[in-house]
């Protein structure tokens, strides 16, 4: 049984995939199935994901076949690097520069994002004032959701100052809309808000709270929705923070789109 988890974590799959194995797994062997042996399988997926995962985000911030690291001139530029290319090249080498030229758009305190387009390529470039333990967080965490096949804004590289200095996190530009943008236009179907509900159970499966669930850190694009915003995303610490998360998502909405949302965490799965 250990070489079925092993298959299955490899191949990241739900716990739907997991019974649905078992039950194969049993049939082709001639045996009846345990409820225990089922647990201990589903317990060994998890825990192998785990592993998976921890040994991934260790090599995000150091130089591997994916990621490559350089530090120079008081800066520590982090790429991936299959997402290195002559445009990216000339943001790194002045983002705060691409950031004054770019569409703004969000102009905070803490941080400021504008959408950067250099030659055919846009990007999407968050740049955090003194703020680099976030953007590194933001780097990882948006690497872990990719990682687990969550959809997210791919991350193409990360830039900070040693010591004091602002931070920059470059993304994949997703185009599309915020959620809220979305349903404004064009209303609320059930593709929609089950890609939402998608989204939620992805979390609780991998026990992790992103602790920010406004309906601008979701972006509708190509009929998929992608969770964003990603620094102050976190493995859960008490599993009423998975709850949390959906109620926070669920008190942007007036009622008829709240219980649409709250119909769609049942249908797949997100409302335990």
């Amino acid at each position: 049984m250990s070489g079925l988890a092993l298959q299955l974590a490899a191949l990241d799959a739900d716990a739907a995939a997991v019974d649905r194995s078992y039950r194969l797994y049993c049939a082709a062997r001639d045996w009846h199935p345990d409820e225990a042996e089922r647990r201990r399988l589903h317990r060994s997926v998890a825990r192998m994901q785990r592993r998976r995962v921890r040994r991934f985000l260790a090599k995000t911030l150091r130089p591997c076949s994916q990621f490559d690291v350089r530090r120079a001139n008081g800066l520590e530029v982090v790429h991936e690097r299959t997402a290195m290319c002559p445009e990216l090249e000339r943001l790194l080498a002045s983002p705060g520069a691409a950031v004054e030229a770019g569409a703004r758009l969000k102009d905070g305190n803490t941080a400021t994002v504008a959408r950067v387009e250099i030659g055919s390529r846009r990007y999407v470039v968050k740049r955090y004032t003194a703020k680099t333990g976030r953007a590194r967080r933001a780097w990882v965490n948006g690497h872990r959701l990719c990682f687990r096949n969550i959809p997210t804004a791919r991350p193409a590289a990360f830039v900070a100052a040693r010591g004091s200095g602002p931070a920059y996190l470059v993304l994949e530009d997703l185009g599309g809309a915020t959620l809220d943008d979305h349903i404004a236009r064009d209303g609320l179907d059930d593709a929609t808000a089950d890609a939402v509900g998608r989204l939620f159970e992805a979390l609780a499966r991998d026990g992790l709270t992103h602790r920010d669930t406004k309906a601008s850190n979701f972006i509708v694009s190509g009929g998929s929705v992608s969770l964003v915003d990603l620094d102050a995303l976190r493995p859960v610490r008490l599993r009423r923070e998975i709850a949390g998360d959906r109620k926070r998502f669920l008190a942007n909405w007036e009622e008829p789109v709240a219980a649409r949302f709250a119909a769609a965490f049942e249908r797949v799965g997100g409302g335990a």
